[in-house]
């Protein structure tokens, strides 16, 4: 693993100030690059507020991995999620996975002791958490390749198109029974870069 301030200084001086954030980015690329480079790779495409973060740019930190699935099945996400905890555990994490199947296949990744060791937090029982959800669309579509290159990750990714996303955020947006800000900020970044799918 990299140490804390080899990821820091990934990023520009005014963003350091959010620490935790970094770790958690970090965690985000190797939790991908595991994902991407698997077996199950093609069966899955990235979105969500993370993708528009991390493959476009946007400057919200975002702290879930949101997936598309393609036909992937419950015994193959849990087999995906274990290949994850090879390449964390691999680079000298601790790791603890929960696995939950509601509608959509979800693994919550927890970090125990990682921002009191990496000096983040006073408190050693302080853990950092990603979750990763995965659910059909409904929608067909041709991803698109993109590279990570960050950090120590080099690898390529299966990505939504940005005029997808648009239209999901917007359908995320309107369909809320509790407004979120976010969804608003999101979608006002991509209707700068592009315009809505409509079919």
């Amino acid at each position: 693993m990299l140490d804390f301030k080899q990821i820091r200084d990934q990023y520009p001086d005014k963003l350091h100030v959010f620490g935790k954030a970094l770790l958690r980015e970090f965690l985000q690329y190797k939790i991908l690059q595991a994902i991407f480079e698997g077996k199950m790779a093609d069966k899955l495409v990235f979105l969500g507020g993370t993708a528009l973060r991390i493959i476009h740019g946007n400057n919200r930190f975002s702290e879930d991995i949101d997936l598309d699935n393609f036909g992937l099945t419950w015994q193959e996400f849990g087999e995906m999620i274990k290949g994850v905890e090879r390449l964390l555990r691999l680079e000298g994490f601790e790791v603890e996975t929960r696995n939950v199947s509601k509608g959509a296949y979800r693994c919550y990744i927890k970090f125990p002791s990682l921002l009191y060791q990496q000096k983040l937090s006073p408190y050693k029982e302080e853990k950092i958490l990603i979750q990763v959800d995965t659910a059909g669309q409904g929608f067909e579509y041709e991803p698109e390749i993109r590279i990570l290159n960050k950090f120590d990750v080099f690898t390529e990714i299966r990505v939504t198109p940005m005029d997808i996303l648009l239209s999901q955020k917007i359908y995320t947006a309107v369909s809320r029974k509790r407004i979120k800000g976010r969804d608003f900020y999101d979608i006002s970044f991509l209707m700068g870069l592009t315009k809505p799918n409509y079919k």
